[in-house]
């Protein structure tokens, strides 16, 4: 079983920030000027897709150390399949209707005019 190892923190500059550091500088945010912010949010964002790429190559070396590609492994996506027809209007054979939802507003016309719904059910 792999175990998460737990990064150091680190403060905008590139040293070791301790955990204490960590919660003063959240505990400031929301009165720092909004340029501050900003730089903050651009270093955040750089470390994250610095350990995102460093993630990404670490794990395709470990597939191809095991022979396998990102394709052996992705999940694949499995094509949702719309519902087939139960009911339809055989003076206008566009005219359909699922069974799931609200009734089309032919099929309700026609159920007030007197027809029952199995005229119109798909055989």
């Amino acid at each position: 079983m792999f175990r998460r190892k737990s990064a150091p923190l680190v403060d905008g500059i590139g040293g070791v920030a301790s955990s204490s550091d960590v919660a003063k500088l959240i505990n400031a945010l929301p009165s720092m000027p909004f340029p501050e912010l900003r730089e903050i949010k651009q270093k955040i964002d750089a470390a994250v897709a610095a350990r995102t790429e460093e993630a990404r190559a670490s794990f395709a070396d470990q597939l191809e150390m095991f022979g396998l590609s990102l394709d052996d492994v992705k999940p694949v996506k499995k094509k949702r399949q719309s519902p087939k027809v139960k009911y339809r209007d055989p003076d206008n054979p566009e005219n359909t209707w699922n069974g799931i939802g609200k009734q089309r507003k032919w099929l309700q016309s026609h159920l007030e005019a007197g027809r029952s719904l199995e005229e119109f059910l798909v055989e």
